[in-house]
């Protein structure tokens, strides 16, 4: 595989390093954003509160319009003892084409504490021709936290026929409770040393969706979703053990795909 290694930027690019650092803590009857810091061009909305229950729903924003060549977008979330959380992207993640090698960094570090619950709903990564995009997930749950993780994959702009044509795209998830790591998972696609489209991989699907559920009171559930499935849509769920489930899809209808994982989410 081609070794595409991240170099340090230098004054050719004019790379970004967007910061967001969020902090939750439970007050009386509601979960409170205490502390919100930032740097461009990411940002979060206020605190909204959507159920009457008192979750915090927030909306995360990147206000570049994407990601350019040694751009680096790092997030840290420290969700406290029975919080509830719900962190929502405004829009998918737009990788532009790379220049003298440089990568596209994305990283995220949560920290979940003991009874509290988190979603972060699914939103689209779009790699362009040419780009190259590192991501790396870390996420830190106690025995009774519980975690609902979302993300989409797309090959490309399918709009403008572009697919695969993307250098690499890199995503790494790793997800732990006490500490002990029970999800590793790596979507690691390089255009020239993958074999996209054969039995196993892709084949002739255009997009992949992921949503991990950590929760160990739901992972001995019975799960049922009568989903329309095709050659071209196709849904799968696994047992994590009794830590929970994942569930993935790979299709080549956005819509669908979009569709199907609210359900399951809705369900939790």
């Amino acid at each position: 595989m081609q070794n595409l290694q991240l170099k340090k930027t230098n004054s050719k690019l004019n790379s970004m390093h967007g910061k967001l650092n969020l902090h939750f803590k439970k007050r009386g009857s509601l979960t409170r954003l205490t502390s919100s810091h930032h740097s461009s061009p990411l940002k979060a909305s206020k605190a909204l509160y959507l159920d009457g229950e008192g979750t915090a729903t927030v909306y995360l924003m990147e206000t570049s319009g994407g990601m350019v060549a040694g751009d680096w977008n790092a997030y840290t979330f420290l969700v406290e003892d029975d919080c509830d959380v719900t962190l929502i992207p405004q829009s998918s993640t737009k990788v532009y084409p790379s220049k003298f090698d440089f990568a596209c960094r994305q990283t995220i570090e949560m920290t979940v504490g003991a009874n509290a619950r988190v979603k972060w709903l699914p939103e689209t990564t779009i790699p362009f021709e040419n780009s190259i995009f590192l991501a790396d997930t870390k996420i830190h749950l106690q025995e009774n936290s519980s975690l609902v993780f979302g993300e989409i994959f797309s090959s490309g702009r399918q709009k403008s026929a572009e697919s695969f044509e993307f250098r690499r795209f890199s995503s790494k998830t790793n997800i732990y409770v006490n500490d002990q790591i029970i999800v590793f998972d790596h979507l690691d696609i390089n255009k020239e040393a993958s074999p996209l489209f054969e039995l196993g991989m892709f084949e002739e699907h255009t997009y992949m969706g992921s949503i991990w559920l950590i929760d160990q009171s739901l992972a001995s559930r019975e799960w049922e979703f009568p989903f329309f499935k095709s050659a071209s849509h196709r849904f799968g769920m696994t047992q994590l053990d009794d830590y929970g489930v994942h569930f993935r899809w790979l299709t080549n209808d956005l819509c669908l795909l979009k569709e199907q994982m609210e359900q399951v989410i809705s369900e939790v």
